[in-house]
């Protein structure tokens, strides 16, 4: 007879707990997981494209480092691009400026830092590198996904770096970019209140010939807003010339600071080369010419072209306008 018939209670390793069936994920969870696999996918998809980048770069400047150290060759490849194009980037020139005023001398000192640590974590990584487990010939490094990469190479940096120093640089650089912010806003301030101004001065001379012609076009009923459109039309086209003039201002400026930037590392770069004598590249009667003659050109050239990179350049400094599209957002909306 079964338990159930005689009325007997079952026997305690007769009876079976069922398991409790897992909770299913969250769509917090969810969305999570599939942000953190499209963000794999496209690192894996530009892997590729970025190893091919940084060996182009190693190739470039190996070829061209005989000629200059890395500082020379720096100052002008940024003089070039403030002489011709610096009104097109006048916001990241302008952070440049500011930040080197405000907290250089600083942040240079933590920058250091933070590259030391760099060049630790970039020594201990290299070591797993030549790590050859499978014995197969080929570094393991190359042959495993790049999520698996990421976890192994994590602890590898995360030990090899100081977190005291880390800490203490990103600290320094987020004050820099703090002050950085706060200058262009107030840049951009007064800017907003020259064109203000220059608004109202117009209005004092417009106001009366632009209500007659205004009051002809609109409906009688609808009079009482012309002072309104009056006054704010003259004020935002007044922002328009103040921003217009801003940028004639900063192509100047830009041409004149690029030209000393490009002159510094030209001359020294001429006379390694044998184009000019070493006398000469030092003579500042020379350098003073030359920077002149790179500022003048430099600016006829912005102002000629509009303000504008052309293609190809366009393409090849398309990381710098991306930044000049998020400082400009971030000093907007900060």
């Amino acid at each position: 007879q079964t338990p159930s018939a005689t009325g007997a209670a079952p026997s305690r390793s007769a009876m079976v707990n069922p398991k409790k069936a897992p909770k299913a994920p969250s769509a917090k969870r969810k969305e999570a997981v599939n942000l953190y696999g499209h963000v794999l996918a496209l690192a894996e998809a530009a892997r590729p494209a970025v190893a091919a980048g940084v060996a182009l770069f190693r190739t470039v400047h190996a070829k061209v480092s005989p000629y200059g150290t890395d500082e020379e060759l720096l100052r002008l490849l940024t003089g070039l691009i403030m002489v011709f194009f610096g009104a097109r980037y006048m916001g990241t020139i302008a952070a440049v400026e500011a930040f080197r005023m405000v907290g250089w001398t600083t942040t240079k000192a933590c920058a250091l830092r933070l590259h030391d640590n760099y060049v630790k974590a970039v020594e201990a990584s290299a070591k797993d590198d030549a790590v050859d487990a499978n014995k197969d010939g080929v570094p393991d490094v190359v042959q495993i996904p790049l999520e698996d990469l990421v976890k192994r190479k994590a602890p590898i940096v995360l030990k090899a770096v100081d977190p005291d120093q880390v800490s203490e640089a990103l600290a320094s650089l987020s004050a820099g970019a703090a002050a950085v912010v706060a200058t262009l806003r107030v840049r951009f301030a007064k800017t907003l209140t020259l064109g203000a101004t220059l608004g109202d001065i117009a209005a004092a001379y417009v106001r009366e010939p632009a209500r007659a012609a205004l009051g002809a076009a609109i409906p009688e009923e609808y009079g009482k807003f012309v002072p309104m459109l009056v006054q704010h039309g003259t004020r935002f086209l007044g922002v328009v010339l103040a921003f217009f003039l801003r940028r004639f201002a900063a192509a100047a400026h830009s041409a004149m600071r690029g030209s000393q930037l490009l002159a510094e590392g030209l001359l020294p770069v001429l006379a390694k080369a044998g184009v000019v004598k070493t006398e000469q590249a030092a003579d500042a009667h020379v350098r003073s010419t030359v920077q002149g003659a790179i500022a003048i050109f430099g600016f006829y050239w912005q102002v000629s072209s509009g303000f504008s990179v052309p293609f190809p350049i366009n393409v090849v400094l398309l990381p710098l306008t991306v930044f000049e599209w998020c400082l400009m957002g971030i000093v907007s909306l900060a």
